[in-house]
């Protein structure tokens, strides 16, 4: 499989992406530890965070916020690793041609 796989700027093979309670206290944590600085920030109609992302550096984060039914639930921060589309086509393409 080929490692060379063409990433959008900014852009790793994996990104974090955080689900979390209170969005904006991380978002307020990562600004001020990290100098990382908002480049998308959308919202649902009563402010809570529908999708967000923060540069750091040469990486990119993305968080939003829970829904109101995980919130009874003792979870308080649920993340995932989000990889490329790119990265899927060329390893199953490489699988599929074996």
């Amino acid at each position: 499989m080929t490692t060379e796989v063409e990433t959008p700027d900014g852009y790793h093979w994996i990104t974090p992406y955080f689900t979390v309670d209170e969005g904006d206290k991380l978002i307020a944590f990562l600004t001020a530890a990290f100098d990382a600085a908002v480049i998308k920030d959308n919202r649902y109609d009563n402010g809570r965070i529908q999708h967000a992302r923060l540069r750091i550096g040469d990486s990119v984060i993305m968080l939003n916020e829970v829904r109101r039914i995980i919130r009874r639930t003792r979870l308080r921060c649920i993340c995932m690793l989000q990889t490329l589309i790119v990265l899927m086509r060329a390893h199953w393409n490489w699988v599929a041609h074996r």
